[in-house]
């Protein structure tokens, strides 16, 4: 009776899955059929076998002790994960304890840059999934950029690395958001609910608390004035400071993920020349004023634009977003106020000034009130369209927008 642990998955266009597995108990024979822990329903026949020595020689079997790996034309790459258990029919072990699931710590949308090439897309994510186990995904459709995924990422740079090779080696041009986290939402009957989506965010939350990381900084002592202004400009919490060896310095604060995320990489090695380093890991949820910024657009709703923030630089950010956009819609033939609120409050505005017709242009002399009757019917024509006129969001204008905005 065989017992198998996967350890490895890698995805061929021609064989579909490739399993990598070690054989704890029995055989595991080309042409007997198999299955997964995870997924009993489904038979599979194995196809071929073969090992590495590192050339890959193929074998009729893998038997106890052995290392190798097989095929069984799956091609359907959730079907099959890492540290799942194998079976033949016939087994009645316990599965293997596998591997600790990977949590992701940062988000991003991804879409394609057009549409019409999602199945490219969804299938170049997937064949990257099978080979990143902490890749995450989660269909989601907007409204103007159409279907993409809602991606989870270790970090930063696995999230460039992750977009990089969609680009590169897939030959497919994408769009991605900015980068989020995950919020612990507390309601009123004591229940919470952690969502790393703003636009999942409930009306009737009782409080926020998002993620605090513990952060070492190792730094010269030049540079120990500026690098504790940086963190205290992230909202962070001074904890100790030490001395390591010669020059330099160890400090460390709790810090919030959500600052972290942002720019702070780029603005310690500014700051220090790129003299110091730092290492952090997630401590635990703590209680902060985060407020959700909706972005309103002839006071019509975009939700692709809401955004969670904390509360002391919810103007700043605000601010920055209506300027961007701004500059990016088309204007209309009637003046659009751009408006970020928190609930009901409008914390920042820009005006969209409108498109202007010259309606006196073809007079020639006559009265004055001649121009002024024109002038009144148009200002009446702009006031009207204004209140029934919807505003062209376009998914170009969306797109203008997320490229231009990429690090705020």
């Amino acid at each position: 009776m065989l017992k198998a642990l996967i350890f490895d998955l890698l995805y061929s266009r021609y064989y579909g899955v490739i399993i990598y597995t070690r054989i704890f108990k029995g055989e595991l024979i080309k042409g007997h059929k198999i299955k997964f822990h995870a997924n009993q329903q489904k038979v599979y026949q194995i196809e071929k076998v073969g090992v590495k020595t590192p050339r890959e020689v193929l074998k009729g079997k893998l038997i106890t002790g052995e290392i190798g790996w097989f095929t069984a034309n799956i091609r359907d790459m959730r079907e099959v994960k890492v540290g799942d258990t194998v079976f033949d029919l016939d087994s009645n072990f316990l599965p293997f304890a596998g591997y600790q699931e990977i949590k992701p710590n940062v988000y991003s949308n991804l879409y394609p840059s057009e549409s019409s090439q999602f199945k490219e897309f969804e299938k170049a994510l997937r064949e990257l999934q099978i080979q990143d186990s902490s890749l995450s995904l989660e269909t989601i459709d907007s409204k103007l950029l159409g279907p993409g995924f809602r991606c989870g990422f270790l970090g930063l740079l696995h999230r460039e690395v992750v977009c990089e090779r969609i680009q590169k080696e897939y030959d497919c041009e994408i769009i991605t958001t900015s980068p989020s986290i995950t919020y612990r939402i507390i309601f009123s009957d004591g229940k919470s609910l952690e969502t790393n989506n703003p636009q999942k965010i409930p009306l009737k939350a009782k409080a926020i608390e998002e993620l605090f990381i513990s952060l070492n900084i190792i730094t010269p002592e030049e540079y120990l004035g500026d690098i504790s202004q940086l963190c205290r400009n992230k909202r962070g919490v001074y904890q100790s400071q030490e001395w390591k060896a010669g020059l330099l310095y160890q400090l460390n604060y709790h810090l919030p993920f959500a600052e972290f995320i942002i720019d702070f990489h780029d603005k310690i090695k500014s700051i220090s020349h790129g003299y110091a380093s730092f290492n952090y890991q997630l401590i635990s949820f703590q209680p902060s004023d985060i407020v959700k910024v909706d972005i309103l657009l002839n006071n019509q709703l975009v939700p692709d634009l809401s955004f969670l923030v904390h509360r002391n630089f919810a103007y700043g950010r605000a601010k920055l977003v209506c300027e961007k956009l701004k500059t990016t819609l088309n204007r209309q033939t009637f003046m659009v106020p751009i408006q970020a609120i928190i609930g009901n409050q409008v914390i920042a505005r820009e005006t969209l000034p409108a498109l202007k017709k010259n309606v006196t242009g073809n007079l020639y002399g006559g009265d004055r009130t001649r121009k002024m009757k024109l002038w009144a019917k148009q200002k009446k024509g702009k006031a009207r369209m204004k209140m029934l006129g919807k505003v062209n969001f376009s998914s170009d204008n969306l797109r203008d927008f997320l490229k231009s905005n990429k690090n705020m």
